[in-house]
């Protein structure tokens, strides 16, 4: 039995804060210094990775779009470790102008499409890859607007060497 009525709720409540951290990049003329870098995610990716495997500590430039909003806006909130949240199409709009906003529902439209497809697949990895891809991108409307591909991307990676090396060892021994 579920709840349905929770969903549609919820969905209300995550338009609504969208809708605040869009408020947040249209009410941003300048007075505060904010430095959001549009591909944060990758640069935390590659942080990450040069602090564990080689043991460099690295310190990217600008931050994400949630915590230099909530720096600027917020310093008291900031300075408890929170932050407001992301949204795509506050990022949209901050990168884009109103060209973001209206490219990303038509974006959104042909991934969604494409997406579908691979769920339709009989390949074993273009269903994978679904599997894959599918949480990172819906959740990207809550979250950044470019960071969903890097993610995805890196959990793609094992998958393709997996495959291409299916392709030139099993079959290439098989014939």
């Amino acid at each position: 039995n579920m709840d349905f009525l929770r969903y549609y709720v919820d969905i209300w409540r995550v338009l609504g804060i969208s809708i605040d951290t869009l408020k947040a990049a249209v009410a941003y003329d300048g007075t505060y210094p904010v430095d959001v870098a549009p591909f944060n995610k990758f640069f935390q990716l590659v942080s990450v990775a040069a602090e564990r495997i080689l043991d460099i500590r690295y310190q990217t430039e600008g931050a994400g779009f949630g915590a230099e909003f909530t720096r600027a806006y917020s310093p008291t909130l900031f300075s408890l470790d929170r932050t407001f949240a992301s949204s795509s199409i506050a990022e949209a709009y901050f990168y884009f102008g109103i060209l973001g906003v209206v490219i990303l529902p038509i974006a959104t439209f042909y991934i969604t499409n494409a997406l579908a497809k691979c769920s339709r697949s009989q390949n074993f990895y273009v269903v994978l890859m679904f599997f894959i891809v599918t949480p990172k991108f819906f959740t990207a409307i809550r979250n950044e607007l470019f960071g969903w591909v890097f993610e995805s991307v890196l959990y793609l990676i094992p998958i393709v060497l997996v495959y291409l090396s299916y392709v030139l060892f099993y079959r290439g021994v098989s014939k």
